[in-house]
């Protein structure tokens, strides 16, 4: 007997449209959990942008409670060609006048011709006198013997101590040159050990680089080691580099030239800096408050819900960031509450910030606008200063026990869970579809073998009704 090879022939029945609409109605609840979690990884998105968003508010306040938050500052030169000067931590405002009588400079040696041989090269670094210099020995051996390779071996052992060599040619030829580092205290004497051409008078040999402090035919000083020479503000100071870093706290300067008259160098408050960071804050507070508001909003007219609405997690927070933004701060008897430096809330929860204001405030009471913004009192929270309750606030509900945190794995964990319902509804819905092929298939089966009965019953009876007539 022929078997079935789609449901529906032996039966006639539409067994395929049967099944496919059994099996919808079997897959409604995974059609509808599958939403539920599109719905909800959406939401886990939402989440991962307000984490950002804090991280980047708690970024912006810390940068207002630092310690070198306020003290930001800026300086200028009458004479930035003679002297140039930048700031660093520490410094404070003030004006110094800067007079360079020298400049230091390094000391330089030249041969007078083309050197080679072998050997060791000794050198003493320190000014005539010195009570202990500083030494350096470069072995030259056989296979180091060219200008250029003594050049390098020179430099690559004397690096530490600013002592390196270059092979330099002009109209008379090649020679070698090797330079100290710079100042007074870095001058240095050279003398050779052990030369292998054995003619110590030889001009070409190893022994020609030595110097003792006078030239001689074969090797030349071409420049003098010297210290700078300075007054700041009528006090002599020495340096073996052009380079001050060390006379005034947090003030680098920098010398250029010797000076005829008095530089005069002035540091102030950097406010420009000072109010970027502030401004970096607002933005970060505003990007969130945004986000926020739009996530949890709901448009009555076209009847269209934000991603949290409704999240309590959400609402919550964004009612804590716009009490912070409102509240005071007793940390400055001049400045209580952010719109007394120029910072308004609008009506929408964002800030704005009237930079004159701002400034005036800067000019008037440094101090009371850091405290304002940074200062930290344990004992008595009504004194903690406005950036730093933000602080707090972003941290905690960044933190891995924090708001948001908590909020995501219990969304992540919703999901998961439905996640292995859908799996174990479709093992389901899968062997609910082979039962029903399996029973449609057996029903083909049956109505074939029945009409083939009913085929054969009538081709009988109109047998036998033909016979009797």
């Amino acid at each position: 007997m022929a078997t079935i090879s789609s449901l529906g022939v032996g039966s006639g029945l539409d067994a395929e449209s049967l099944v496919t609409s059994l099996l919808e109605v079997e897959k409604q609840p995974i059609t509808a959990l599958q939403s539920t979690n599109s719905t909800l990884q959406t939401k886990v998105s939402a989440w991962g942008t307000l984490q950002s968003l804090f991280s980047q508010l708690q970024t912006t306040a810390s940068n207002l409670t630092a310690s070198t938050a306020f003290a930001a500052t800026t300086a200028t030169s009458t004479d930035s060609a003679a002297v140039s000067v930048t700031t660093g931590t520490g410094s404070k405002a003030g004006s110094y006048a800067v007079e360079v009588s020298s400049l230091a400079s390094a000391q330089f040696l030249a041969s007078t011709g083309t050197v080679s041989g072998t050997g060791t090269l000794n050198f003493t670094i320190g000014a005539a006198g010195a009570t202990s210099p500083k030494t350096l020995q470069v072995d030259i051996t056989s296979s180091e013997d060219s200008m250029a390779k003594i050049a390098a071996k020179i430099t690559s052992a004397g690096k530490d101590l600013g002592i390196s060599a270059s092979v330099v040619s002009d109209a008379s030829g090649e020679r070698l040159v090797i330079r100290g580092a710079s100042g007074a205290d870095n001058a240095f004497t050279l003398s050779v050990t052990n030369d292998g051409d054995g003619d110590s008078s030889d001009t070409s040999g190893l022994s020609a680089l030595a110097w003792s402090g006078t030239d001689s035919s074969a090797m030349k000083r071409t420049q003098t080691a010297a210290s700078a020479q300075a007054k700041i503000n009528g006090i002599s100071v020495t340096s073996n580099s052009n380079t001050l870093s060390n006379v005034i706290d947090g003030l680098t300067l920098n010398l250029g030239k010797v000076t005829t008259s008095a530089a005069s160098v002035t540091v102030s408050q950097d406010n420009t800096t000072i109010s970027n960071s502030i401004n970096s804050f607002v933005s970060a507070y505003n990007s969130l408050i945004t986000q926020l508001r739009t996530q949890t909003a709901y448009d009555a007219d076209t009847q269209t819900a934000g991603t949290l609405q409704g999240d309590s997690t959400a609402t919550t927070l964004m009612r804590q960031l716009r009490n912070l933004a409102a509240g005071t701060s007793g940390a400055s008897s001049t400045y209580t509450r952010l719109s007394s430096v120029g910072i308004d809330i609008k009506a929408d929860g964002t800030m704005t910030v009237d930079s004159s204001k701002l400034t005036t405030a800067l000019n008037a009471d440094i101090d009371g606008v850091a405290k304002l913004f940074g200062n930290v009192d344990d004992s008595n929270a009504a004194n903690t200063g406005i950036a730093e309750r933000f602080r707090q606030l972003a941290k905690q509900a960044t933190g891995t026990d924090g708001a948001i945190s908590t909020r995501t794995d219990g969304l992540k964990s919703t999901i998961e869970r439905n996640t292995d319902k859908i799996d174990a509804m479709e093992t389901r819905a899968d062997l609910y579809e082979k039962r029903l092929r399996a029973q449609y298939t057996a029903l083909d089966t049956s109505m074939a073998q029945l009409n083939t009965l009913s085929s054969y019953v009538t081709n009988m009876v109109a047998q036998l009704n033909k016979s009797n007539s």
